[in-house]
């Protein structure tokens, strides 16, 4: 349609004026005059549409992994001439989605008025996202030119991993305890009040209610809780050159899927949780009872990627000294071999309780494929070395590796 206004626009003042030359009438040139000049005025007139119009976003700068949100996007005529049809556009990355293509529409904007329009936002996988700049874009008058200015700077997204229900997989701390907050009532020093009960021969006389006894009339004696916790690392594999797969069916987003269930779990138990994870960037956080640890924890997982330079036992050394003593480790990795078995023996020589989270690479990228049977070997060896070995396979979802235990398991 827009081609076929330019040639009409084109060759109409042409053969108008070939008429005008020949006839030598007045009304004709002046038609040709007006007809020739009205494509170059509509082009000046619709190049100053945008200069007035204004563009703001609005919406989440956090998201979860599968959550919708809404964003929206407010026009706004700061000039005095009354605009029609403008179309925003944001520009979205991959792992982003938007059913309207992160676009509004705007028919008619009088002059000092605004319009506030929205579209959805679907965060499909977890990341930092840059959303926008917007692109707005209208017509001259008569349709014949299309304009676009960039309309405003692009927001950050951070899109945090989204746990998933799991089984009890954290590794068993020395003398068999599970990791989570356990009470036990002691007649001792605590800073837990339980309850109060009788004086039995032996017990502390300092612990001893002298209020309530002299109201009750015998001695009554305070009893209290000990509150013991577990305390966990996660300590995810970031190296380069061990990860596999594209998108969602990549070791890294596996990775940082289980990460977040793990560590999830086990702050639902009350636990300390602590994240070996470096990159390009360390994004480790440091085991701690910091109310905000899971959303340190959530944006840690959410910004790191498979783009460390050095291996996983290097990340190890250098974060080794900040391990509690004898705490749990989740190892996640799809690291094989010598490197592998290295990480193993020195935690097993430290008495940390492990759990080997077994990325198959094989089975994230055909090809891999030729390392199925160092995978298989290694698998074998860290068992045999005492960690407990949970094969994670990239054919399958992530929830059925971990609800099948389709494992080697090794000592608890």
């Amino acid at each position: 349609m827009t081609i076929g206004k330019r040639h009409a626009l084109l060759w109409g003042p042409f053969f108008i004026f070939i008429l005008a030359f020949i006839l030598h009438v007045k009304q004709i040139f002046i038609m040709f005059a007006a007809l020739g000049c009205l494509a170059p005025v509509s082009y000046a007139l619709g190049r100053r549409k945008l200069a007035d119009i204004s563009v703001s976003r609005h919406g989440k700068s956090v998201m979860t992994a599968g959550e919708r949100g809404t964003v929206t996007i407010t026009v706004r005529n700061e000039g005095r001439l009354r605009q029609f049809f403008l179309g925003v556009t944001d520009e979205l990355p991959d792992g982003l989605e938007s059913p309207e293509g992160g676009q509004v529409l705007v028919a008619d904007l009088t002059p000092e008025s605004e319009h506030r329009l929205s579209y959805s936002l679907n965060a499909r996988r977890r990341g930092v996202y840059q959303v926008g700049p917007s692109r707005l874009e209208t017509f001259d008058y008569l349709g014949l030119y299309r304009f676009t200015r960039r309309a405003d700077e692009p927001a950050e997204l951070l899109v945090y991993p989204r746990p998933i229900p799991i089984p009890n997989l954290w590794p068993r701390a020395v003398g068999g305890r599970t990791p989570h907050k356990a009470a036990r009532r002691v007649v001792g020093p605590s800073t837990e009040f339980y309850s109060l009960r009788d004086y039995y021969p032996g017990d502390d006389l300092r612990r001893v209610a002298w209020k309530s006894s002299a109201k009750r009339g015998k001695l009554t004696v305070i009893e209290t809780e000990q509150i013991e916790s577990m305390e966990c690392v996660l300590l995810v594999d970031l190296s380069s050159s061990a990860h596999a797969g594209e998108g969602d069916r990549s070791t890294i987003e596996y990775a940082a899927t289980l990460a977040a269930s793990l560590a999830s779990e086990a702050l639902d138990r009350a636990c300390n949780v602590g994240l070996i994870a470096q990159g390009a960037e360390d994004h480790s956080v440091v085991v701690s009872s910091n109310p905000r640890q899971r959303i340190l924890l959530l944006e840690a997982l959410a910004r790191m990627g498979p783009d460390a330079d050095i291996g996983l036992p290097r990340a190890l050394a250098e974060h080794e000294a900040a391990l509690p003593p004898g705490c749990g480790i989740a190892v996640i990795s799809p690291a094989l071999g010598a490197e592998a078995l290295a990480i193993a023996a020195r935690l097993h020589a430290r008495r940390h309780p492990v759990t080997w989270f077994a990325l198959a690479p094989h089975t994230f990228d055909a090809a891999a494929r030729r390392l199925q049977a160092d995978y298989e070997n290694t698998v074998a060896r860290l068992a045999a070395q005492g960690a407990r070995v949970i094969q994670i396979q990239g054919d399958l979802p992530l929830e059925t590796s971990l609800w099948r235990r389709g494992s080697r398991a090794g000592r608890a």
